[in-house]
Formats: structure tokens, C-alpha cells, sequence
């Protein structure tokens, strides 16, 4: 069902449907507390908190072989 529901119905639909399982019965990655429990200052305090991810062996592998996507010097801007 849900599948269907990704290819047939709009982004803006489907954020409807999400919302109440996502703010009612999930949990807060940052302090575990469930989100209905938070405050509107708990919320804007845990949604600016850096998430621990970080990038693995492969991952640096991929980067390293990949062109860099910024300048890396000042003369390669100008």
C-alpha cells in the first residue's frame, strides 16, 4: 500500500498522511523523549543539535576518487 501511495499520490499529500505518525507516536533521535512531549522550544533545541553520522572507509574512498565538487585554491576561483 505504501508504495502505491509513494508513486500515485503528491509530495504534499503524503506529508499529510506522515505527519501524525511522525509528531504523535515517534521518538526524538537527540533526547529519546516522545516528540508529542516536546515543547516547541524542546523541538527547536533538539532539530539544531549536530546528528553523530559520520562518513565510513568506503565512503572516503569514494571521496577521494571523486573530482573535489569546491575549489580547493584561491587561484582556481579566479
Amino acid at each position: 500500500m505504501r508504495d502505491w501511495m509513494d508513486e500515485h499520490l503528491p509530495w504534499w499529500l503524503l506529508g499529510m498522511i506522515d505527519w501524525p505518525k511522525y509528531r504523535l507516536f515517534s521518538r526524538c533521535w537527540i533526547c529519546g523523549r516522545p516528540m508529542v512531549l516536546h515543547t516547541p522550544w524542546a523541538l527547536f533545541v533538539c532539530e539544531r543539535v549536530p546528528m553523530p553520522i559520520e562518513i565510513t572507509d568506503k565512503g572516503w574512498e569514494l571521496l577521494a576518487e571523486s573530482e573535489p565538487v569546491v575549489p580547493v585554491t584561491a587561484r582556481e576561483i579566479a
